[in-house]
């Protein structure tokens, strides 16, 4: 253990060197970080390691490179080479070695998530997400997470619709999941309609701007052992694809998955009613109402006479 430690403490030296180097910190203090460093790294390795060690480390790190960034604004020195990212890169490490230690611990991930996000760490966001993903198959929140990501910091839809229709596969019964999928595509209607209007495309054939988003997915997950036994309620056959294409400002995929949402959960027709808001997000009066009407529709197959539906 001492020698492991030993040699984590020897790598930091030229990067310590490099912020003595332009004042940006003393050598006494550089000293109590690396007595302080090395505290932390031997609890972390010790047998029975505490969860709260590894946050007080993430602390010590977040307040130290808050230290740097200022002092490196007020003596106007630019980022070197070495210590440009020396904190963030030392934080990636220790919460690495956190979800390793207590993998069972969601909100480590999360926690993990949200870091690399105030980073605006995409690359590393992406590994965090897979590789979570890959530990918590059945948690529906997490798949909603990384969809969320995929959509709105990313622009890419399609992956974030792969993540979702994955996510569905694996937790059907999800109400999280079948909402944000539904939400989604109202979006993109939405989102594809403005687009279309500013660039004067209005009238334009559907079919070339329906690919809006269909990047490479940024979240790569290998396929689970979970999904190669569970049918795949969540994905549209491509007939249904294809169809939504045609008619896609006219809100046809959304259809497609209250049609599936609606399938999937055929004891639930109160939260099919719920969806009913969703499609105020519609880009137009029209397509809103042809979404109000195939909710209301779709929760009056369910249970006919359903006294919300009346109300609505």
């Amino acid at each position: 253990m001492a020698d492991s430690v030993q040699e984590l403490m020897e790598a930091m030296v030229p990067e310590l060197k490099e912020l003595v180097d332009h004042n940006i910190l003393s050598q006494t203090e550089v000293k109590a970080l690396i007595k302080k460093r090395t505290d932390f790294e031997y609890r972390l390795r010790r047998r029975a390691a505490d969860r709260r060690d590894f946050a007080k480390y993430v602390e010590y790190e977040t307040a130290l490179d808050s230290l740097i960034k200022k002092r490196k604004t007020r003596l106007g020195v630019k980022k070197g080479k070495l210590s440009n990212f020396s904190c963030s890169r030392q934080i990636h490490f220790i919460f690495d070695r956190s979800v390793k230690k207590f993998k069972a611990d969601l909100g480590l991930w999360m926690e993990w998530v949200a870091f690399a996000k105030q980073e605006g760490s995409s690359k590393a966001l992406s590994k965090i997400f897979a590789r979570a993903l890959q530990l918590h198959p059945r948690k529906a929140g997490l798949w909603v997470h990384a969809a969320a990501w995929e959509w709105e910091e990313q622009g890419n839809v399609a992956a974030a619709r792969t993540l979702l229709q994955r996510g569905l596969r694996l937790n059907p019964d999800s109400e999280e999941l079948w909402r944000e999928y539904f939400r989604m595509e109202v979006l993109f209607v939405t989102r594809l309609t403005e687009r279309r209007k500013v660039l004067g495309l209005i009238k334009a054939p559907v079919e070339e701007e329906a690919v809006e988003g269909a990047l490479p997915t940024s979240i790569e997950v290998p396929e689970l052992v979970e999904e190669s036994k569970t049918p795949n309620k969540g994905k549209q056959t491509a007939a249904e694809m294809e169809a939504g294409l045609g008619e896609l400002l006219g809100g046809a995929i959304p259809r497609v998955v209250l049609r599936h949402a609606a399938a999937a959960l055929p004891q639930r027709a109160e939260f099919v009613l719920s969806l009913y808001n969703v499609a105020a997000l519609a880009s137009t009066p029209q397509v809103q109402k042809e979404l109000e009407d195939a909710v209301l529709a779709s929760a009056e197959e369910m249970q006919p006479g359903h006294p919300a539906a009346a109300a609505l």
